[in-house]
């Protein structure tokens, strides 16, 4: 079955306004860098409120608590989404799933490789 519903940007910019889309930020950042207790207790309350919302505000907060845990994204990079944080929503996910695979949560080995060429980037299949 696939959503017909807007995007809940009104429940988005009321979640940026209350400064929730950046709770896990880490301190080093000039977050509030919140723990899991609290990270739960916001994403509980948004749920009831709206799970579409509570959805796509923990997809952010799980990538900023993982930059918090090891920093993986380039400086600059990260850097310039907090600051853009401050004054519009920033979302933030990642994608990991390949149609054949699934999710490797479920413990398989994705078959596209990404590898460095001479010009940047380039995927590759193994098969």
């Amino acid at each position: 079955m696939t959503g017909t519903g807007p995007f809940p940007a009104d429940g988005i910019g009321t979640v940026h306004a209350a400064g929730l889309l950046t709770v896990t930020v880490a301190e080093r950042y000039g977050g509030p860098g919140a723990g899991l207790a609290q990270t739960v207790a916001i994403l509980h309350a948004l749920g009831r409120g709206d799970p579409s919302v509570a959805l796509i505000t923990a997809m952010t907060l799980f990538q900023h608590a993982a930059q918090a845990r090891q920093e993986t994204w380039p400086a600059a990079l990260y850097a310039e989404v907090i600051a853009e944080s401050a004054s519009r929503p920033v979302l933030i996910n990642t994608l990991r799933v390949e149609p054949e695979l699934g999710t490797p949560a479920r413990g398989g080995l994705p078959a596209t490789i990404a590898r460095r060429g001479a010009d940047g980037r380039r995927e590759t299949k193994s098969t």
